[in-house]
Formats: structure tokens, C-alpha cells, sequence
């Protein structure tokens, strides 16, 4: 079973950091714009393709997000962190005893469960070019996708490398290429189009511990620092 740990960071929201867990069995690989001295890490020089002057470096680090499998051929899995996460448990142990047979593992929205309140609050907050999120939206409408069809938080989730991702993988490209570069109004349209169903991980991807008041609010892949910016 081979499995990568994968992340990508351009800009200057993040700084790559070294592991807080570490698996010697496990491949670790980092797409960035600039090389950073830190341990443990394969980092790769990613593209700059994007002309969207004003989300940039989203966009150009959310490919490797999206389609791990064509820049790192040969994983059985492929386990996505933000900057801001790590795995601290083996992933063989979360393979075998959480993800199981599944081919997605993803942790749901701390308070939503609809992909048209998510984009809601992307345009509320300015998170993202208004137009592209509204036609997004209009176009969602026009085919009937469900409203409180789920919705999840994807600074970590797991994913195992079949044809069926693949082709989930690039359909979500494609609608981020066409809309919104925020994936979590897409995730799960795609879901709904390709009818995948995910397996629920436990916990929060993101945010505080309710019971420890502490940081990292799941015990398997948790959020281990914030964001610099």
C-alpha cells in the first residue's frame, strides 16, 4: 500500500512546517513556490498558470489539491493537509478502521449542510468573485441540485485512488476552472453528480476542542496551527 501525505501552499497565508507526527512509511510531498528549510517534506516547484490577479495563489496551489494523481502517479492513497493540519494517526490505521472500502473520507461543516449557504457566506465575506459564485449558484439551480445535500470542511480529508475519483477529481476541477475557486460550494455538487457517497470521519476538520479548549477538534488528521495571515 503505498500513500502520500499531500499539501500545497503559494503566497504568503502559510509557511510549510515539519510534521508534528511523522511515519517513515509514508511519502510527504509539499507543492510550493518557493523552497522552504524544513525536514521530511518532497517539495516540488509548482506552475503559476492562473491570469486571477486577485486570488492567485489559490488557484494555483488548489490544483494539486484537486488532482493529486496526475503530479504524483503510483498512490493507492492520497491523504490532503492545509499548511495548517497534520495527520498524527498512521493512515494505515485510518484506512483500515475508518475509511474502510470507501473511496472519500471527509469531515463535515462545523454549522452548515448546504452548498448554497456556504456560498452565501463566501459572498457575504468577500471570499471570492461575486459573479462567478452567484452564476455557480444559478447554474445549480437550473439542474436541481438538492438544497442541504451536505457540506464539508476540506483543510483535510482522505481519498483512495480509483476511476471513480479520478473522474470525480476532474469534475470538480472543471467546476472550479468555470466558477467559484472556493471548493467547498462544488464538493458536493460533484458528489450528487457522480453519486459518491463519503465516509464521515470523526471529529471537526477545523477550530477549537469543545471539551479541551485546545486546538484540533479530531484525533486523526487535526488542525495543529493557525494561519499566519
Amino acid at each position: 500500500m503505498k500513500i502520500a501525505i499531500v499539501t500545497s501552499l503559494f503566497g504568503n497565508r502559510d509557511v510549510l512546517k515539519k510534521p508534528t507526527v511523522v511515519f517513515e512509511d509514508v511519502d510527504y510531498h509539499a507543492f510550493v513556490d518557493n523552497i522552504y528549510n524544513v525536514e521530511i517534506w518532497n517539495q516540488h516547484i509548482g506552475y503559476k498558470f492562473t491570469n486571477d490577479l486577485n486570488y492567485s495563489s489559490r488557484r494555483n496551489a488548489k490544483i494539486y489539491k484537486i488532482l493529486p494523481e496526475l503530479f504524483l502517479p503510483g498512490y493507492d492513497y492520497y491523504f490532503w493537509v492545509d499548511a495548517t493540519h497534520d495527520v498524527v494517526v498512521h493512515p494505515k490505521i485510518i484506512i483500515d478502521e475508518i475509511l474502510k472500502n470507501n473511496n472519500f473520507g471527509c469531515f463535515k461543516h462545523t454549522t452548515r449542510n448546504c452548498a448554497y449557504d456556504e456560498a452565501a457566506e463566501i459572498v457575504k465575506l468577500n471570499y471570492d468573485h461575486v459573479t462567478n459564485v452567484r452564476s455557480q449558484i444559478l447554474n445549480y439551480e437550473k439542474e436541481q441540485f438538492p438544497k442541504n445535500a451536505g457540506l464539508w470542511e476540506l483543510s483535510a480529508f482522505i481519498r483512495k485512488n480509483t476511476q471513480e475519483t479520478t473522474k470525480f477529481n476532474l469534475m470538480w476541477w472543471e467546476q472550479i476552472c468555470k466558477y467559484s475557486s472556493r471548493d467547498q460550494i462544488s464538493f458536493p455538487y460533484c458528489l450528487w453528480k457522480t453519486q459518491i457517497n463519503p465516509i464521515t470521519l470523526p471529529g471537526f476538520a477545523n477550530g477549537i476542542n469543545s471539551t479541551t479548549g485546545k486546538i484540533g477538534n479530531n484525533p486523526i488528521m487535526p488542525q495543529t496551527r493557525h494561519h499566519i495571515l
